[in-house]
């Protein structure tokens, strides 16, 4: 998950740090085969596997693997995750870094911005 204030910039952030580090280094060994959508069964029917042209940015937040967004962007994300299983009833949330792209100041930042804004709307 990467928060921001400005629409987009989370998303591009994510794009540059966390995606980078997952296509460059989990990709080659079947990990993205954790982010089948539905339609993805008569397109590519297993055995055949994902292939590389689909490992997207895209598809890393419809498969809900990023949440990056504005606070209220990330906010909602978050909400609606918490009734998949229930009403309410997530009952674990990982934050998933950067895979060591992100500087440590902006690492700070995130976790200010997340301490500051997400974290209270849960509690």
């Amino acid at each position: 998950m990467l928060v921001d204030i400005l629409p987009g910039e989370a998303v591009a952030l994510f794009r540059d740090t966390n995606y980078a580090g997952f296509y460059h280094y989990f990709g080659g060994f079947g990990f993205a085969e954790a982010f089948r959508l539905p339609e993805d069964a008569e397109k590519y029917p297993p055995p055949t596997m994902l292939p590389q042209s689909e490992w997207t940015v895209e598809r890393f937040r419809k498969a809900k693997y990023a949440l990056a967004g504005t606070v209220d962007q990330v906010k909602r994300e978050i909400e609606q995750l918490a009734t998949v299983h229930g009403e309410g009833e997530l009952e674990w949330f990982g934050w998933f870094f950067d895979q060591g792209f992100m500087p440590w100041e902006e690492e700070m930042r995130q976790i200010e911005l997340f301490a500051e804004h997400i974290i209270p709307a849960f509690r």
